[in-house]
């Protein structure tokens, strides 16, 4: 398994690169499943059985694991803890910077899909609501449950990773947030530290990086 910073495809773009048959660069264009975007549970699963269905009707071999990527929060303490308590510093990622006045939904154009649009102008209970506004104000403990991050001690954060590398079939790419907001530099050097000697080693046992 190979460690990145972030990029990514979504679910259409996967299934229209697979059907063209086009190759997927593994740093510049990662046919990625992205946690902490504004998808849920249910669309990681359908983009990765889109592009691996795409590529099989295309008549193209296999997709290997080096074709998908996944990205997540990420913090490696001493305890469990500590891991969750500091990490939680990260979640400033979608508890503040998504928050926007509502004129940047209503007036730039693109921002929202067509269908969208006239909820956007409404008000009270009938009024649209972006799919980020659901990750507002998520906590460390919510955002571990759905697989928006993984932190805790060496150990669990392993097993949290190989939990969802079996549940999505496998990825060879973890592409992970690892300071945001008001984590200091010292907690982001540590958890990195924890993470290079006591995760990413068993990473690459478990699940060897292995190129198309």
């Amino acid at each position: 398994m190979v460690v990145r910073r972030r990029r990514a495809i979504l679910p259409d773009e996967l299934f229209r690169e697979a059907c063209l048959g086009k190759g997927v660069h593994p740093v510049d264009d990662l046919a990625g499943v992205v946690a902490g975007r504004e998808l849920d549970r249910a669309a990681d699963l359908v983009g990765v059985a889109a592009y691996r269905r795409a590529r099989d009707e295309a008549g193209l071999s296999p997709p290997a694991l080096d074709r998908f990527a996944y990205t997540a929060f990420v913090y490696v303490g001493d305890t469990d803890e500590e891991g969750v308590e500091v990490g939680s510093k990260l979640l400033w990622f979608l508890n503040t910077s998504l928050k926007q006045a509502p004129q940047f939904s209503k007036f730039l154009p693109g921002r929202m899909p067509p269908e969208m649009a006239p909820r956007m102008w409404r008000t009270g209970p009938q009024a649209g609501a972006r799919p980020a506004d659901a990750l507002i104000g998520m906590t460390a403990e919510q955002a571990i449950a759905s697989k928006l991050m993984f932190a805790g001690r060496p150990e669990t954060v392993y097993r949290q990773i190989m939990d969802c590398y079996a549940e999505l079939g496998g990825f060879g790419h973890l592409i992970f947030i690892g300071r945001s907001g008001f984590l200091t530099h010292a907690e982001a050097e540590k958890s990195l530290r924890l993470f290079g000697n006591e995760v990413l080693p068993r990473l690459n046992e478990a699940a060897p990086a292995v190129a198309a």
